[in-house]
């Protein structure tokens, strides 16, 4: 898998409908049955990378999301069951992140300052409790 096999997987996945984009590339996938195995072997390798480096990062609001759903979306082209989630998953998403866009799109740029503000905020205060509370 180089670089330019990736670059067209994503825009494959990219291009697809919302909510059967994933299970789409599964069938994709296991219709190209070319490389299959060392593909699948470096897909599961990566997203099982990222997944832990997303647990690593779990105890901070916000970073550890987009790397699950990379993990999940690797995965995904090899199992249906998780290409159905994701479909699932991006549904879902999208629902919520229109009205969350909207809302961000409205304030003022000192709300949204002062929103991002109170985000680190909580944020800082979520992992020193976390800590304090394992030691």
């Amino acid at each position: 898998m180089h670089h330019s096999s990736l670059a067209k997987q994503w825009h494959a996945l990219s291009a697809g409908k919302p909510g059967h984009r994933f299970r789409d590339r599964y069938y994709s996938n296991k219709k190209n049955a070319q490389q299959r195995w060392l593909g699948r072997i470096l897909r599961f390798a990566l997203a099982a990378v990222i997944f832990v480096g997303a647990a690593a990062l779990t105890v901070i609001p916000g970073p550890a999301i987009p790397l699950f759903i990379v993990a999940g979306a690797l995965v995904a082209s090899d199992w249906l069951w998780m290409a159905k989630l994701m479909d699932r998953i991006e549904v879902w998403l999208r629902k919520i992140a229109k009205p969350i866009g909207k809302f961000w799109e409205n304030l003022p740029t000192y709300g949204r300052v002062l929103l991002a503000l109170l985000m680190t905020t909580l944020s800082i205060t979520a992992s020193v409790a976390v800590y304090r509370f394992m030691h």
